[in-house]
């Protein structure tokens, strides 16, 4: 087993960006604050329907929480449904798989229209668990998959180095990609033709007939007489006033009646959704194996490890995650690192 390179595999085999901050001042229909996936995504479907973008990112697009990823297109990424069916009801769960559906069946579609070259490839999603004892939760989460009609089926046999596990979910026909790759492809398409992509572009304010609606990372909300204005707050998160607003950067403004946040924490908050939030930490580790790894991903439900691979000019590169914490706990990473190490190593060797 060899170690790879310390740093994300996605940004080491794919262009890095260079795209210009903000110079002059600029109006579009919207302004989305955030360059990840989720912010490329909204732009890439808005010009799609012919609205002007600009996407405002403080660092590089996809650099950073996308850029680190396990990259699974998957119709769920864990034991998920059963505990949303029981705590939130059916109705709840059918909205849940409709989102998720939505943009797994979406982003083949994006890439066929745009050409993008990514590396995508359909593949199945096993999720089994380590725990010998959790064969009744996967048989808990197939009940609710059957009850929301979502194709996935018990097995009790897995390919190399699972072949110690006795039981698992299998869905079928999943997808994995290369996001940077994809996310490129994206920015292409984005920026031009009166859309912008600005990187080293800090929002610091969001101004809406001279109310600050939004200021600084922490979702700190004030009016001109500093107070938070509820009702203007209201009208802005219904967007019904149709107002233009000025988004304020540390190199300029833009002009925009729609602006959208898709940053990792919510720069404007009006629900106060700050306080359900918390920041977890997990860690990956690339492998070179002897054994040719099996086609497909895996999670394991229980200790949570997440498997997948992909090609690299060295070869096939397995890409191990887990050992997820709060970030707010202490934790000395090279410890992790080495615990994370020292399990695939008895899986592997």
């Amino acid at each position: 087993m060899y170690l790879g390179k310390h740093m994300p595999v996605w940004l080491d085999t794919a262009n890095g960006t260079n795209f210009p901050h903000l110079e002059d001042e600029v109006e579009v229909d919207v302004v989305i604050v955030g360059g990840g996936i989720a912010g490329l995504s909204a732009a890439t479907s808005l010009k799609m329907e012919g609205l002007s973008i600009a996407i405002l990112e403080s660092k590089r697009i996809s650099n950073y929480i996308t850029g680190a990823t396990t990259a699974k297109i998957a119709v769920t990424s864990n034991l998920i449904y059963n505990y949303i069916f029981t705590n939130f009801g059916k109705e709840f769960a059918l909205k849940f798989k409709e989102a998720y559906f939505s943009a797994f069946n979406k982003i083949p579609k994006i890439i066929d229209k745009l050409n993008i070259d990514c590396d995508y490839r359909r593949v199945p999603l096993y999720i089994f668990s380590s725990d010998e004892d959790s064969f009744d939760n996967l048989k808990s989460e197939l009940d609710v998959l059957k009850e929301l009609d979502i194709d996935a089926k018990i097995i009790h046999d897995l390919s190399y180095p699972f072949e110690n596990i006795n039981n698992g979910l299998l869905y079928e026909d999943q997808a994995e990609f290369h996001p940077k790759k994809y996310l490129n492809g994206l920015a292409d398409f984005i920026n031009g033709d009166g859309s912008y992509i600005f990187e080293k572009t800090k929002v610091l304010a969001i101004e809406e007939n001279e109310n600050i609606l939004a200021i600084g990372e922490k979702g700190i909300f004030k009016t001109n007489e500093n107070e938070r204005n509820k009702n203007l707050n209201n009208d802005f998160k219904k967007n019904n006033d149709n107002k233009m607003k000025t988004i304020v950067t540390e190199r300029g403004n833009l002009k925009a009646k729609n602006v959208l946040i898709a940053t990792n924490s919510p720069i404007y908050d009006p629900d106060n959704l700050y306080k359900f939030l918390s920041q977890n930490k997990s860690y990956l580790l690339g492998v070179y194996t002897k054994s040719k790894f099996p086609q497909g991903m895996f999670v394991d439900h229980s200790p949570f490890h997440s498997y997948r691979s992909t090609s690299t000019e060295k070869g096939e590169l397995v890409i191990i995650g887990g050992e997820h914490h709060l970030l707010e706990i202490l934790k000395i990473h090279g410890i992790i690192l080495t615990t994370l190490e020292t399990s695939q190593k008895n899986l592997w060797m």
